[in-house]
């Protein structure tokens, strides 16, 4: 049986800051496997409205494991993370950050690929 690879996944300055911070075993586990589950099937996440100018971001959410991953894909099927959350006790709250800003970066510099543990 032959499948679709899965995507590649990138992660944008803030979103790489955010995961240097995550220290809970927990919370690498759930986003992990967030980032498995994206990977597979980048079109898992629902579209977050905004205009044609930028790339559409898309919002992965998993109750049970409790993590948000905002992301958008790239023409070449690559996930770029721009932020994520995992374990909070309240509605997760996740600093949205300049869709311009992220898009020069993805496309000027290279970005910290992630590698599934």
């Amino acid at each position: 049986m032959t499948g679709r690879r899965r995507a590649q996944v990138a992660f944008s300055d803030s979103a790489a800051k955010q995961l240097e911070n995550l220290t809970d075993e927990h919370q690498i586990h759930a986003l992990d496997r967030a980032l498995v589950a994206i990977s597979v099937d980048p079109e898992v996440g629902e579209p977050i409205p905004g205009d044609a100018t930028h790339p559409e971001l898309r919002q992965y959410a998993d109750e049970i494991e409790r993590v948000r991953v905002l992301y958008f894909v790239t023409a070449l099927r690559t996930v770029v993370v721009v932020a994520s959350t995992s374990n909070s006790p309240s509605p997760p709250r996740i600093p949205v950050l300049s869709r311009t800003k992220d898009h020069e970066t993805q496309a000027g510099c290279p970005l910290p690929r992630y590698a599934p543990s």
